[in-house]
């Protein structure tokens, strides 16, 4: 964003169509899932929270007197208002949107890039957290219709299943 943090941008309004009061100005937050805004004035500092994968379009209006216009419309039908002070900020602030909320390649999702801090034991022992034996006899499995079978265990019965 040209010298300035992608992920804080200060000096936004918030126009809440939805309660009707004048405009407070506060800091917008874009996280790798969410977009966050945050109110600076005021003694109960009112959060809105965004996922950005509720964002199903966004629009860059013309400048006013007011600033630079940013419109979020979302996919449970809410629709959020911000004015940015500088038109190069909210241009810049919309492609990132852009690109963070539609993303291109299914790669580009945050599932895909998302790494959690665990070790290597942790991970390769994924696959046991659930034990399906145990996890049958939760629900009463083996009973009179079913029954546990290691018949395909290690896929040798229907070789087609797996092979490409």
């Amino acid at each position: 964003m040209r010298g300035l943090n992608p992920r804080t941008v200060e000096n936004v309004k918030y126009l809440d169509c939805y309660v009707c009061k004048k405009s407070v100005d506060g800091i917008l937050y874009l996280t790798a899932i969410h977009l966050i805004y945050m109110e600076v004035s005021g003694v109960a500092r009112k959060e809105t929270w965004i996922v950005l994968h509720h964002i199903a379009n966004v629009e860059k209006l013309p400048i006013t007197s007011l600033g630079c216009p940013l419109i979020l419309h979302c996919k449970n039908f809410w629709v959020a208002h911000f004015v940015l002070d500088s038109d190069i900020v909210c241009h810049d602030v919309y492609n990132l949107l852009l690109n963070l909320s539609q993303p291109a390649l299914p790669e580009d999702l945050y599932a895909f890039s998302y790494n959690p801090k665990s070790s290597k034991e942790m991970k390769e022992n994924g696959w046991k957290l659930i034990d399906p034996i145990s996890d049958f006899g939760r629900m009463g499995i083996p009973n009179r219709y079913w029954i546990i079978t290691e018949a395909n265990r290690n896929y040798e019965v229907f070789l087609s299943l797996f092979s490409f």
